[in-house]
């Protein structure tokens, strides 16, 4: 569903409770409008934003700690994978084969992750001038 639909039903329950407590004012009787009776009100309230509150940080840091895991595993793999390429150089040109190979699936899975004609993000879509040779270079 559209962020911005969701959006516009969240504020349409909102106001048309609003509208609804006012409408209704009229009509409660007075022992409900006390003084006490708002306080017990303003405190459901406070506890219900400070537990909405609690649970969108929680979910928040969720997210974050998600996210910051596979960054740290894909910078991982693609280091791992540039010392291979490396290590493989220094057993000379009876390596190249599998070298190309290795560069062709390091490819293969970044463009996988970044998803084909996106731009911008964490991971842009990898293209041939920023994966040809240039990341494998012999040590």
């Amino acid at each position: 569903m559209n962020p911005l639909a969701v959006g516009g039903i969240a504020f349409a329950c909102l106001f048309g409770g609003a509208v609804l407590g006012v409408a209704l004012s009229g009509v409660l009787p007075e022992h409900h409008l006390s003084s006490d009776s708002r306080d017990a009100i303003k405190l459901a309230t406070a506890v219900v934003a400070a537990l909405s509150a609690l649970a969108l940080g929680l979910l928040v840091a969720s997210a974050k700690t998600s996210f910051d895991s596979a960054d740290t595993q894909l910078r991982t793999t693609v280091a791992r994978a540039v010392l291979l390429d490396r290590v493989l150089a220094h057993y000379g040109p009876q390596t190249q084969k599998a070298r190309a190979q290795l560069r062709q699936t390091v490819r293969a899975q970044l463009q996988q992750i970044g998803g084909e004609g996106r731009t911008g993000g964490a991971y842009p879509t990898p293209t041939t001038k920023t994966l040809g040779s240039s990341p494998f270079r012999r040590a």
